[in-house]
């Protein structure tokens, strides 16, 4: 029997997630919850590497693997270091390489990025093509909602999670660590019922749409807007409201089952909740959480020193502070204890528990367990500028193509002579703008949403390169002093020139030509959903009456539309295309789909206004879609 691996870390949600993930890749495995327990099991030498998170209670991460340096038996052990910790990285990258890890993994990494490492060490994997992660099961009262969420983000996990306690069971669609959609078998919390307490509907106009609903088959959001009851708008708004009250609800369950189950991608389309898991922690902690309950969490951490997390990915989460709580984040400096900082605001001290416990499970804060020394603090914990909605493609694009190609000084904004607390400014500034989070409501496409990880990952990678004096100075002797700052990229790739060329061509009616341009696009981006959708749509407007050629064009909407299903233009096409080859109630849905992720889509609130008008057998102009219709158009 091989030898296994040894998961190190305090939290039972994350063993049980990188335990079944190492198993699914043949590996043997076994965990434990504290340092010193793993590091007198390793001292057995019975054991291939060890995985070992740096900041646990009693003995830290670092501590253990010094221990295991200094024994015969595991000098020669292969040890992997995994940490949020990202505080003073000069410092941590030294006592790193001073205890002899092999190497460090922060966090947030996906399952694939562990794999990769641990491959590099010891070799391919037992099994080299693994089945899907079948599911990671467990009890919310040892692993609670607003940690199991977290856990999910730090994995940039993508799949369903099942929470069920008693009769209520819900569905949590999670795309890269975000909750995306949420499903529930609880009556109360179906749409027209939340719309009834909010005052919107009436008993029987939830009924007389219900009614409606299931004789034609139609979305109840669409029958009330057909119905004068509901704006385009509010029916968005409305649906966003309830996916996140499905969710935080469960932050009310005094126990509970969950389970996840990796998933690449979903069967049906869903719409995005626009809510970072660190919004839905606060919020969730905020409403459902008793003062007991709160305090009993921080209990543990009275004694420790909260200071605001350095590692990029945590602390620039999309929360929104008001102006008191930012003041008071602005004071987890590490050089109080949280008791101290407690007892210095009584007045406020109920929501400042309440501010810290949310603020510590989801990392922004770190509680750590002596004063800060040496750390130089910056409030820079607010919020980013973002970048604009309009053309936030064309932003990504530009800079990726522009900050990968320019030198380490050129990407931050600095001179070679740059001083540590300049750097370290420049740097949170751009990993501000570049967070991931400052992205979720432009609902990017898988490969933007790459590119935009691209961006901070290079970012983090030239400060910690020009923020440690021997690593700058490598880098220096590595580049010669004739290159000077990198120059900005003015070649976009083939790919979008192409798409461009094409989409521009596309919009003047002239589909000969925008045909082989957009086909070329999607030739050297097979899995870029704007392409498939231009393209596509090229195809039906090229040849409109020929069938075999609009059920291509079908086949390859279909496929962008699995790949980002938020877009409103690809629904639509999808609809016109369903529409021509005579399946109209799926052209309806798709039209429906396309007005839900995007209510000033004109085009598709005209379709739905003319379905119903037929459907009624009248051209009356009634209704608040035609009254919306209107008023677009004005």
């Amino acid at each position: 029997m091989s030898r296994p691996l040894l998961v190190i870390d305090d939290d039972p949600g994350i063993r049980r997630f990188l335990s079944r993930a190492l198993q699914l890749r043949g590996y043997e495995v076994e965990t434990c919850a504290r340092a010193d327990e793993g590091v007198d099991r390793l001292m057995r030498g019975e054991y291939r590497l060890a995985l070992i998170d740096i900041q646990m209670p009693g003995w830290s991460g670092i501590e253990a693997c010094r221990s295991l340096r200094a024994q015969p038996a595991t000098r020669a052990l292969p040890i992997m270091l995994m940490t949020a910790f990202y505080q003073d990285d000069v410092s941590l990258r030294r006592q790193v390489d001073e205890v002899g890890a092999n190497a460090v993994l922060l966090k947030p990494f996906t399952l694939d990025e562990l794999l990769e490492r641990i491959a590099f060490l010891l070799g391919p994997a037992p099994v080299p093509n693994p089945p899907a992660l079948e599911s990671v099961e467990g009890d919310l009262a040892e692993t609670l909602l607003p940690r199991l969420l977290h856990n999910l983000y730090s994995l940039k996990a993508t799949g369903l999670l099942y929470l069920e306690r008693a009769e209520t069971q819900k569905v949590v669609y999670l795309r890269n660590g975000y909750p995306i959609f949420v499903r529930s078998n609880l009556v109360r919390e179906c749409l027209g019922k939340m719309l009834i307490r909010d005052k919107f509907l009436t008993e029987r106009e939830c009924e007389q749409s219900l009614a409606r609903m299931k004789e034609s088959g139609r979305l109840q959001g669409t029958v009330l807007m057909e119905m004068g009851l509901l704006s385009p708008h509010h029916l968005h708004d409305a649906l966003q409201r309830q996916m996140t009250e499905k969710l935080l609800e469960v932050f009310s369950w005094p126990e509970g089952r969950y389970r996840f189950q990796a998933a690449r991608r979903f069967k049906k389309g869903v719409t995005a909740i626009e809510l970072a898991p660190a919004a839905l922690i606060l919020e969730g902690i905020r409403r459902f959480w008793s003062p007991l309950q709160v305090s009993a969490f921080l209990a543990e951490y009275l004694e420790c020193f909260p200071q605001i997390t350095a590692n990029p990915h945590y602390r620039f989460q999309g929360i929104e502070l008001s102006a008191a709580e930012k003041r008071l984040l602005e004071e987890c400096r590490g050089e109080h204890s949280l008791a101290d900082l407690l007892e210095g605001h009584p007045l406020v001290r109920p929501n400042l528990e309440i501010l810290l416990a949310a603020l510590i499970l989801a990392r922004v804060i770190e509680p750590l367990e002596q004063p800060a020394r040496g750390t130089t603090y910056s409030p820079s914990a607010g919020a980013a500028p973002r970048v604009a909605a309009s053309g936030a493609r064309e932003d990504i694009l530009r800079d990726h193509q522009r900050l990968l190609v320019q030198d380490y000084f050129s990407l931050l904004g600095v001179t070679k002579d740059v001083g540590a607390e300049e750097l370290r400014r420049a740097y949170f500034s751009l990993a501000k703008r570049y967070h991931p989070d400052r992205f979720r409501h432009e609902h990017l496409s898988a490969d933007l949403q790459a590119r935009v990880e691209e961006i901070f990952q290079r970012l983090r990678l030239a400060y910690e390169t020009l923020s440690d004096p021997a690593r700058r100075q490598a880098y220096l002797v590595a580049h010669s002093p004739e290159a000077g700052p990198g120059a900005p990229g003015t070649d976009l790739p083939q790919a979008e020139i192409a798409f461009r060329e094409g989409r521009e061509w596309l919009r003047r009616g002239r589909t000969e030509k925008a045909l082989p341009l957009l086909r070329a696009a999607v030739e050297m981006c097979p899995d870029e959903p704007e392409y498939l959708t231009a393209c596509a749509w090229a195809m039906h407007r090229h040849r409109p009456q020929d069938r075999e050629e609009a059920g291509r064009a079908r086949r390859m909407l279909l496929r962008s539309a699995r790949l980002n299903p938020a877009s409103d233009l690809t629904q639509l096409y999808l609809g016109y295309v369903l529409r021509f080859e005579g399946r109209e109630s799926e052209a309806e849905r798709r039209f429906e789909i396309a007005a839900m992720c995007n209510p000033d889509c004109k085009a598709a609130l005209r379709e739905l206004r003319l379905i119903a008008m037929r459907r009624a057998g009248t051209g009356a102009k009634g209704g608040i879609l035609g009254r919306w219709w209107r008023g677009l158009k004005k």
